[in-house]
């Protein structure tokens, strides 16, 4: 009753869209469908462990892998730009949560969460070598905690911090900049008050 595992194995696929499909460039360097694009399709595997603490804390901690095979990116032929399943990405994900209960109507929450990625963008040259394989999808690090109040029967109290850490920016802003960048880190904090009005009525 104190710990409960779980292990799944899940795979899914991503229709090419419209756009991908059939669009039709307007300028020079504007994107021209491919109807030969293929479904993009994801292999994940995960397992999770939740430990029960006492009667007021909870612990859970997941680690989750996936690869992305047959990924679209859009890449320059002739005068256009145009989307072919040329790329991988795999990720690692390690993501740890603990539930603390103050009292009844009080708790608090903690979250961590760690991403390690790596690409092959299917392309070599100057743009290989510019962005080169790290992950530019996820930032390394997400924190965020807070707590939650209910106050009355009606009212619910929230305060939330988030931290995300420092990530690389997108391939179009590397090409564009001609150099590889990082864009800090972001730190938000955030508060809510929920009413719930009760009818009369029925």
């Amino acid at each position: 009753r104190k710990l409960n595992v779980k292990l799944l194995y899940g795979s899914a696929f991503k229709a090419p869209s419209p756009l991908q499909l059939y669009g039709l460039p307007y300028l020079p360097g504007d994107i021209r469908g491919n109807q030969d694009l293929r479904p993009q399709f994801v292999q994940t595997l995960e397992g999770q462990a939740t430990f029960i603490l006492g009667n007021a804390a909870k612990l859970s901690t997941t680690l989750s892998y996936s690869r992305l095979d047959d990924k679209a990116e859009f890449v320059q032929e002739r005068i256009n730009k145009v989307a072919l399943n040329i790329a991988q990405a795999s990720t690692l994900s390690w993501e740890n949560q603990v539930l603390y209960l103050i009292n009844p109507g009080i708790f608090a929450y903690a979250n961590l969460q760690y991403v390690y990625a790596t690409r092959d963008i299917g392309q070599g040259g100057y743009l290989a070598t510019l962005v080169g394989s790290e992950n530019v999808v996820f930032p390394n690090l997400i924190a965020s905690g807070g707590i939650q109040m209910q106050a009355f029967k009606a009212m619910q109290i929230n305060a939330a911090y988030l931290f995300i850490g420092p990530r690389r920016a997108s391939d179009t802003n590397i090409l564009e900049a001609g150099n590889t960048y990082t864009l800090p880190a972001l730190h938000t904090l955030e508060g809510t008050l929920n009413y719930r009005f009760q009818s009369g009525f029925g």
